[in-house]
């Protein structure tokens, strides 16, 4: 499975009246992204821009943010998120072709 999200940080966001560190979770495809979030207790329903290169789910408590570190999601910078947004809005990525930064990894 290749996941991946971007360094937690402060944008807002509120858990429990108080500030809260998010971050957008990714994967390579629509299935890999809800098998993960089935593993962190993420309902389905609440995934974002399904079925478009923008698909993701936000993380916003630290527990979970830490459980998917464990479970093996990489963390990219924010600068390489949004160089894998482009190439998957660019190629109208489906998932049926293996990214050119997942061929990087691999080597």
């Amino acid at each position: 499975m290749s996941a991946w999200m971007e360094p937690p940080r402060h944008q807002g966001a509120q858990l429990y009246g108080r500030p809260a560190k998010s971050c957008h979770l990714m994967a390579d495809s629509t299935e890999e992204l809800l098998q993960l979030a089935q593993a962190l207790g993420l309902k389905a329903s609440w995934i974002q821009h399904c079925g478009t290169p923008k698909e993701h789910f936000d993380l916003i408590s630290s527990t979970k943010i830490a459980q998917a570190q464990r479970l093996g999601v990489q963390v990219v910078s924010r600068r390489e998120l949004v160089q894998r947004l482009r190439w998957r809005r660019k190629h109208q990525y489906t998932g049926t072709v293996i990214p050119p930064y997942q061929s990087k990894e691999a080597s």
